[in-house]
């Protein structure tokens, strides 16, 4: 894998926050830069003070920023040309996934009510972004949504330099798989090809069940 290529995932509802924390991973795995994963750490340890701007008691959330700056720790340790068995694995050690992904809603949770101006026009009518957040982001058993999962990438992915698509998998009649939800590229005037791109490839419900096993491989 070079420096520019793509993480392709498939998704289904309930994994998007782990295909996008997986790829936001392997990203800096494969990335040329051995001190980008330990910038990294730096970064999202300063998220904390976002965390404890909107009221998050840090006896909470302090053991889930542990583990994931630990995985970001671990980053560099782990074979370069892993095909992303050695990191999967690493991830699912007992409680880690649920640690990082609990981190993860913190932050998005924090990033959306402390940027409201950019999210409060997208969320249903006789809604507040406090109220969307207590219903969408915040609950364990709660899978984002489109708004939710813009907050997450804005406040973990893009900021580390890494972009990300949604390609919707459907049944049209074309050769290519349509663009269905482009973050802008993180780098100016650079391309997905030329950047650490997560490609998630959206399987609506519709689409027969053959391409499950596809995107399972």
């Amino acid at each position: 894998m070079t420096e520019h290529s793509p993480v392709v995932l498939c998704f289904f509802l309930a994994d998007i926050r782990k295909a996008v924390a997986f790829g936001y991973f392997e990203a800096l795995l494969h990335s040329t830069d051995l001190n980008r994963a330990l910038a990294e750490v730096a970064r999202l340890k300063s998220l904390n003070n976002l965390l404890d701007s909107v009221g998050y008691d840090r006896i909470i959330y302090e053991d889930f920023v542990d583990e994931t700056l630990a995985m970001l720790q671990l980053i560099p340790t782990l074979p370069t040309n892993d095909d992303g068995t050695a990191l999967l694995e690493a991830l699912e050690r007992p409680g880690v996934w649920d640690a990082i992904i609990a981190h993860f809603r913190f932050v998005t949770s924090a990033w959306m009510k402390t940027h409201a101006n950019k999210y409060v026009h997208f969320i249903p009518e006789h809604s507040s972004i406090d109220q969307y957040r207590s219903v969408h982001i915040e609950p364990h058993a709660v899978e984002i949504e489109h708004l939710g999962l813009q907050a997450l990438v804005d406040a973990i992915v893009q900021p580390a330099g890494i972009a990300v698509q949604v390609l919707y998998l459907d049944l049209s009649p074309s050769d290519q798989v349509n663009d269905h939800w482009p973050a802008p590229v993180p780098s100016p005037n650079a391309s997905y090809d030329e950047v650490h791109t997560i490609r998630l490839l959206y399987r609506p419900y519709d689409v027969p069940r053959r391409l499950t096993s596809e995107c399972a491989g």
